[in-house]
């Protein structure tokens, strides 16, 4: 996949730059590392490798708290009338 595709759709391509302790550090294009634990890692992972990450939303967890917050703010609502 192109850079520019990638972009696109919100990926961005990081490296397994090392292993420190029981994190697996990752550093990204733009210089930033990420950390990450290595027992969440599968276990060929190796100094190197290229990884692709995007991050998404669960919108079935971000609805559920919303109307969650709803509903005890309507309670709370309801309670200082």
């Amino acid at each position: 996949m192109t850079p520019e595709r990638m972009k696109n759709l919100g990926i961005k391509r990081a490296i397994l730059d090392r292993f420190e302790d029981k994190m697996a550090v990752f550093k990204l294009d733009n210089g930033q590392e990420l950390e990450w634990s290595k027992d969440e890692l599968p276990r060929d992972f190796k100094v190197g490798d290229e990884v692709n990450l995007k991050l998404v939303t669960s919108a079935s967890e971000t609805k559920e708290r919303e109307e969650i917050a709803r509903k005890l703010l309507g309670e709370i609502l309801e309670k200082t009338k």
